[in-house]
């Protein structure tokens, strides 16, 4: 072994913040090997900290290999050639996200966990998404949109997110990067032992 490389028990040997016991310490690693996502220059991943449409957009882009579009942008807020353009553009010409009725798609706001779910549902398209009145198991089912209810529904079942311990889902939360990790590795997983 050599000098420095030590693995110092209980942390991640990439990011220095990620214990290798913190719940999404797996997948954080996995994606980070795979360059679907990035720590910060001083060795942390801030697994707690909210992550934005344009972040997250840009995993999954990448985590599906979709293949970077480089046309304009059908959305009036985004900036062209910023570094979330190319794969905004693919999943929005894939059909796994959409902008607002202004036709923006506002890269910069924190995303939420029922946007998050939408979006991983639209990724499973080859999945019949139905809502037909139904109820989600989570008891803040009345907090969840309509729009999103479906997709809660859709990627719940299909447990590639969670709720909390107290059995809510809380929808309109902001989404860390440590979740936004879990549930495209989650994704990916299933992807696997399809194939």
């Amino acid at each position: 072994m050599e000098p420095g490389s030590e693995q110092v028990p209980g942390i991640n040997r990439l990011f220095t913040d990620v214990q290798s016991n913190y719940w999404a310490a797996q997948m954080i690693e996995r994606l980070s090997e795979q360059n679907i996502i990035a720590g910060y220059p001083d060795n942390t991943f801030k697994p707690n900290n909210n992550i934005t449409r344009a972040e997250f957009t840009r995993m999954l882009s990448l985590a599906l290999g979709l293949e970077q579009v480089t046309t304009g942008s059908q959305y009036k807020d985004l900036i062209s050639g910023a570094w979330y353009s190319d794969s905004i553009a693919a999943a929005s010409h894939a059909g796994l996200v959409k902008g607002n009725s202004n036709g923006e798609f506002k890269p910069n706001a924190e995303i939420t966990r029922q946007e998050i779910v939408v979006i991983m549902a639209r990724a499973m398209q080859d999945e019949p998404m139905s809502f037909d009145g139904q109820k989600t198991l989570f008891i803040d089912d009345a907090d969840i949109a309509f729009w999103a209810k479906a997709g809660v529904i859709a990627v719940s079942q299909k447990e590639l997110v969670g709720g909390y311990p107290d059995r809510t889902f809380k929808p309109n939360n902001k989404a860390t990067r440590a979740e936004a990790c879990a549930v495209i590795s989650r994704y990916m997983d299933d992807l696997d032992t399809r194939e």
